[in-house]
């Protein structure tokens, strides 16, 4: 049996598909915002359940905490990423123009992967 979970498409029509990685991905925030929206989907459904006094669905807001602390916690780490990033990028066309007050001494721009 084939997995079909993954596959390639080669159809003009991409409205019903997920594109993940490639071009898509470079210079876009699009990956960290998932994170955000993620969690609030989460947080939505579990108050949404804790409307409807569901017993099962009572149960959801229990578990889908450490889901939403996760994505949430992710989203902070990478925006943070993105803005230190985008900071020593800044500190270099300011540089080029003479316009710096202080020396960056150390960069971690290649350290953030």
């Amino acid at each position: 049996m084939i997995n079909k979970t993954f596959i390639s498409s080669t159809k003009k029509n991409w409205q019903n598909e997920a594109i993940a990685g490639g071009n898509y991905l470079l210079g876009s925030n699009n990956h960290i915002h998932g994170y955000y929206k993620a969690a609030n989907i989460l947080v939505n459904s579990a108050l949404a359940s804790d409307r409807n006094r569901d017993r099962d669905r009572d149960r959801d807001r229990d578990m889908l905490f450490f889901p939403v602390v996760f994505n949430y916690r992710h989203y902070i780490e990478l925006s943070l990423k993105d803005l230190i990033d985008k900071v020593e990028d800044a500190y270099d066309v300011l540089k080029e123009i003479e316009s710096n007050y202080g020396e960056l001494k150390k960069r971690v721009k290649n350290k953030l992967a």
